[in-house]
């Protein structure tokens, strides 16, 4: 059983960081090399990992593509806290200076990479697409709990094989639409704001609508970024099998998206870099 280290953070009101970081672990696995400059997160319950970061832990608000309203604030510090109760820990140095670490939560972790890759994605495009609209506060909310206590509906509570594991994503998206909207309407939002991030979070009309499209670009250049390393580096896939779920996800994603993704490319393990080279071939 593979876990991240149990963390303990004070801090509820960061919610980005810059991508100024690398990452090292210690694991049941041989790391490539390349994994030095990867912010992979996998862990055996007997091993520690960490993250080197050079980081701008900033107010949600002072984000350069956020809201500046009161309750925008308040729901991205409610957040944070429900992704503070996350039990799984990761450690990031260098974030005050040299030497300095801090231990947060995995889920902290993820929705500050979440909303990295937001504010990454749409300045890109602001500047392919002059007059581009900055005010969509849902899609921000959207990536703050994207995954908000996700770790409370662990995928063993449903039957082995496919079907098990599409009711599962099916539940998941409707318990956290749920969990969001609880929060929202904690810190004032009104019932049209609440319904419009439930239904990005349960992708809805990801074919039609573009700001679903945006969330699932980010969602998959953070999976890259975040987590895909230790999924190739497993030994529960086959290669082939692997290539699949690389083509799936590929074509779920935008240009826009692609792009994003190659730029991480040169930070794969060997393996994970075949993966990739043979999905995008073979596609």
């Amino acid at each position: 059983m593979y876990r991240l280290l149990v963390p303990k953070e004070t801090s509820v009101t960061a919610c980005l960081y810059n991508n100024r970081h690398s990452f090292t672990s210690l694991s049941k696995y041989s790391i490539h090399p390349k994994v030095q400059h990867h912010s992979i997160c996998l862990f055996d319950s007997s091993n520690t990992g960490t993250v080197e970061s050079s980081h701008d832990d900033d107010d949600p608000a002072a984000a350069p593509w956020s809201s500046s309203s009161s309750r925008f604030v308040k729901a991205c510090a409610a957040f944070e806290v429900a992704h503070n109760e996350d039990p799984r820990w990761v450690e990031i140095k260098n974030i005050d200076g040299p030497n300095t670490t801090i231990t947060i939560p995995y889920s902290v972790h993820y929705h500050r990479r979440m909303a990295y890759w937001l504010d990454q994605l749409v300045m890109k495009e602001k500047q392919d697409e002059e007059g581009k609209d900055e005010s969509n506060e849902a899609l921000q909310l959207a990536v703050r709990c994207q995954h908000i206590r996700r770790w409370t509906r662990p995928r063993q509570d449903y039957p082995k094989g496919l079907v098990g594991y599409k009711q599962w994503r099916k539940d998941l998206a409707k318990f956290h639409a749920r969990e969001a909207a609880t929060i929202m309407s904690e810190c004032g939002y009104e019932m049209n704001m609440i319904t419009r991030v439930g239904q990005l979070l349960q992708k809805q009309n990801l074919d039609t609508d573009p700001d679903v499209q945006l969330l699932e670009d980010v969602i998959c250049v953070v999976f890259l970024e975040n987590e895909y390393t230790a999924f190739v580096e497993q030994d529960k896939y086959e290669e082939e099998k692997l290539v699949d779920i690389v083509q799936k996800t590929w074509k779920k994603m935008t240009p826009r998206g692609h792009e994003a993704a190659l730029q991480l490319a040169g930070s794969l393990t060997e393996r994970g870099l075949r993966v990739v080279e043979r999905a995008l071939e073979e596609g």
